[in-house]
């Protein structure tokens, strides 16, 4: 009886890992620019420690970004 408690407390401990793990999952989110009123898709974003924001511009011509302090 001991050991089938023991058993079950560990798959319990296990369970409760992968699902907080799987809560803390780094995400890729990706965002069009689009130049015409520079429209951002999706115009809002909650966005998570560790995640990653890739922007994409969608129109024609060449766009770039740069920074004030040179970081990029």
């Amino acid at each position: 009886m001991k050991t089938s408690s023991l058993i079950r407390s560990g798959a319990i401990l296990a369970a409760g890992l992968l699902l907080s793990s799987a809560a803390t999952a780094q995400n890729n989110h990706i965002v069009e620019v689009a130049p015409l009123g520079f429209v951002f898709e999706p115009a809002d974003l909650n966005i998570n420690v560790g995640d990653t924001v890739t922007w994409v511009w969608i129109g024609g011509g060449t766009h770039d970004v740069v920074s004030d302090d040179g970081v990029f």
